[in-house]
């Protein structure tokens, strides 16, 4: 059976995947995964892939999964439907999420106190390492290259397709897949005149953000007569909120909603009946 690999896509000529989040390394894990079944492909012309990722603690977590927030999110769904995979298509050798961090705490006891809860940064690190396997499985089949820059924009060529990067530099490439992911947050009209004062935060997963934390919690309106706005009850609201009070804030919160949705209060489990039970699945029942 003839090959579907790109035939362009070898080691002058690379698959570029712009955007190295959740849905980057997805794509990557079953391009390796690819590479390393098809017999087509060989260590005498290999496949080149490169991965460009603007912001190195996102390569592989992406805005949901990465190491950039110093808070620990929790996932917000069943650990067993957070996977790269198809239903009954996990290749032999890549474990699920479920066991990925129960084998965690098998090596270290104290972890277990953890499990109740996964945190989404343990969830982006657990895909560094099917990424890593799967590199392992393709071996010298593959040449995987990371490049942290952003692209700018994009030019087709007689051979494929021209990147150009931020940093001034060119990308030439056989085949592009944009895996950028989450639209850039754009600020309501009302918000323009706010967005560079000090006391306004509007996107809470970056460093910017853990500065705004770090500031406001050990400031003077960290206080009981102080008030904070959060516009939305979403998840990121909601991630807001929690990270406030789980990190001493003592103002009040008050939150706002156009459509009045709101999460449901979860269940907690001890580690022992995560273990056992709390797998099952998601939503938790709410109380």
């Amino acid at each position: 059976m003839a090959s579907d690999i790109p035939a362009r896509s070898n080691g002058s000529q690379p698959l570029v995947i712009v955007g190295g989040g959740f849905a980057g390394t997805t794509t990557l894990l079953h391009w390796l995964l690819r590479v390393a079944e098809d017999p087509a492909v060989t260590a005498d012309n290999p496949l080149r892939i490169t991965m460009l990722e603007r912001n190195p603690q996102q390569m592989h977590g992406g805005i949901a999964y990465g190491q950039t927030p110093k808070f620990e999110y929790n996932l917000n769904l069943s650990s067993r439907r957070v996977t790269p995979f198809a239903r009954h298509a996990r290749p032999e050798g890549f474990p699920a999420f479920e066991e990925y961090i129960t084998g965690l705490a098998d090596g270290a006891p104290a972890f277990k106190e953890e499990l109740a809860n996964p945190s989404r940064q343990l969830y982006g690190l657990y895909l560094q390492e099917l990424i890593e396997r799967a590199a392992a499985k393709a071996g010298d089949k593959l040449i995987l290259e990371r490049v942290y820059d952003e692209a700018i924009d994009i030019t087709e060529t007689p051979q494929g397709a021209r990147l150009q990067l931020k940093s001034g530099g060119v990308m030439d490439c056989a085949h592009v897949v944009l895996a950028t992911g989450f639209k850039e947050a754009v600020l309501p009209k009302f918000a323009f005149n706010a967005a560079a004062h000090p006391s306004f935060l509007d996107y809470p997963y970056s460093d910017a953000a853990n500065r705004f934390y770090d500031k406001l919690l050990a400031g003077p309106d960290n206080a009981p007569d102080k008030s904070l706005l959060v516009l939305g009850t979403g998840l990121s609201a909601m991630d807001t909120a929690i990270r406030l009070l789980d990190s001493g804030y003592q103002g009040q919160i008050t939150m706002l909603s156009r459509k009045a949705m709101f999460h449901p209060t979860y269940r907690q489990y001890v580690d022992k009946d995560y273990l056992s039970a709390g797998l099952e699945g998601e939503p938790r029942a709410p109380e």
